[in-house]
């Protein structure tokens, strides 16, 4: 484990390092947190499914989340120090690059699947696909990927750690956006009354989305890349991730979003992307690779000036 990871703050299980910051711990908690509210509220949806219960349960996944966020701070906030000191260079750098990169992914979905002409899409129906009922409840586990992209960013604060990882994540979904350019698929979706808290989340997701932008899942994708990076550095906490990435991709055929094939394939590609950075290295390489080509160029030109 890197010397930067070493210390580890025992009452809250998270890793502590020179570069964090109060309110970086509680954005990472709050991401946590709001991840354990959908999974409450998808048992109280399953529970007692009522119309009548969806704007109280909209209210309670951020009355949920931001409660245990702030009983977080009250129960460590003398290990945390002082909110209002000034953040470092190193991690106000790095807050306005989270935010960045979670616009830029997003608002860069949504702009692909608005030039792709659905009537031009291809389908990738197996037979095991008609097998897989519609649930309507695995749509808040569908959700969690949102909470789970910002983890391992908040987690992880060593600047060159830090730099590897938005790399990786922006090679995994600058492919995603290539392949679903160049070969978009379409999924057919059933009907459904909006019943329950579920149904309502999922109609939302539905009027938002498309649904050409499938192959590859990018949830799958960049939950499985997330949970492996986690795991490089943490076991523990990279199995939980890895389970909450399965979990999340299986959340994507119950609620017809993908094709068993998406996610083969997304599995692939998320598992290729951690390889490449944090086992091959690429990163390093190519930085070596370009100093070396410096190196060359500038000689070739100084032979050129001498002569």
């Amino acid at each position: 484990m890197p010397h930067w990871m070493t210390k580890i703050d025992r009452s809250t299980g998270f890793f502590i390092s020179k570069y964090g910051q109060p309110y970086r711990w509680l954005c990472l908690r709050l991401a946590l947190n709001l991840t354990i509210a959908l999974f409450v509220l998808t048992a109280v949806d399953m529970i007692y499914p009522r119309e009548f219960m969806i704007w109280p349960m909209y209210w309670m996944e951020f009355i949920i989340g931001f409660s245990l966020t702030y009983f977080d701070y009250l129960r460590c906030r003398d290990r945390l120090g002082p909110m209002n000191r000034r953040p470092t260079r190193v991690a106000t750098t790095q807050g306005f690059t989270i935010v960045g990169l979670f616009a830029v992914w997003s608002l860069g979905y949504f702009a692909v699947q608005s030039v792709v002409n659905p009537a031009t899409a291809h389908t990738l129906p197996m037979p095991f696909d008609n097998r897989i009922p519609f649930i309507e409840y695995f749509t808040l586990p569908y959700v969690a990927l949102y909470p789970m992209f910002f983890v391992p960013l908040l987690l992880i604060r060593e600047p060159k750690a830090f730099d590897r990882l938005v790399t990786a994540y922006v090679a995994c979904f600058v492919t995603c956006w290539f392949v679903f350019l160049t070969y978009p698929v379409h999924i057919e979706r059933p009907s459904f009354e909006v019943t329950n808290f579920s149904f309502w989340v999922m109609s939302v997701i539905y009027s938002a989305d498309n649904a050409v932008n499938c192959f590859p899942s990018i949830h799958a994708s960049m939950t499985l890349l997330a949970g492996l990076i986690l795991w490089h550095y943490h076991r523990v906490y990279g199995a939980i991730g890895i389970a909450l990435a399965a979990l999340i991709s299986v959340s994507t055929l119950f609620i017809k979003q993908h094709y068993v094939m998406d996610i083969v394939f997304s599995t692939v590609l998320g598992y290729a992307v951690y390889h490449a950075f944090y086992v091959y290295e690429i990163d390093n390489r190519m930085a070596g690779w370009w100093e070396t080509a410096k190196e060359r160029g500038n000689d070739w030109i100084g032979r050129l000036t001498s002569d």
